[in-house]
């Protein structure tokens, strides 16, 4: 699993490094008096596939938002069941976000930016694909809870 994410950091570090060249070349054509009216556009796009990768790398490395301060305090036997039906309500909350992206998708049909003239849909595959990677991650995690003694 090490090499995901690292493929994973890699991604992240690209589009949010792409990010920022953009901003800081939006900045200086702004300030030189010929601002790049699409650069707005892209830098969007690499701030939403940066951002979900991120997440996925977040959740990769155990650093995703857990409050575990009540289930701490339970028993081994019942942390792990409590653990375990999070981890699948998790799944199955993920998996209907999924879904709703994939069925917006289908609703925007063949519709553009603006300026680039770039697929939305190109632009709102980062939500799915950031969300099946941590759902990866969820089971994973879950065949690890339910396998461990």
């Amino acid at each position: 699993m090490k090499w995901i994410a690292k493929i994973f950091e890699i991604a992240a570090v690209f589009f949010l490094t792409l990010m920022v060249i953009m901003v800081s070349i939006q900045v200086f054509s702004r300030f030189l008096g010929n601002p790049i009216i699409w650069s707005e556009e892209l830098t969007r796009i690499f701030l939403l596939y940066g951002s979900f990768m991120g997440g996925a790398l977040a959740y990769y490395k155990g650093r995703g938002f857990k409050i575990t301060i009540l289930v701490d305090s339970f028993q081994p036997k019942l942390r792990k069941i409590v653990e375990s039906i999070v981890l699948l309500i998790s799944i199955v909350l993920l998996s209907f976000v999924i879904f709703s992206i994939f069925l917006y998708i289908s609703n925007t049909g063949s519709s553009t930016t603006p300026l680039l003239d770039i697929s939305q849909n190109l632009i709102l595959y980062s939500m799915p694909i950031g969300y099946i990677l941590i759902i990866i991650r969820l089971i994973k995690d879950f065949q690890t809870t339910i396998l461990d003694q």
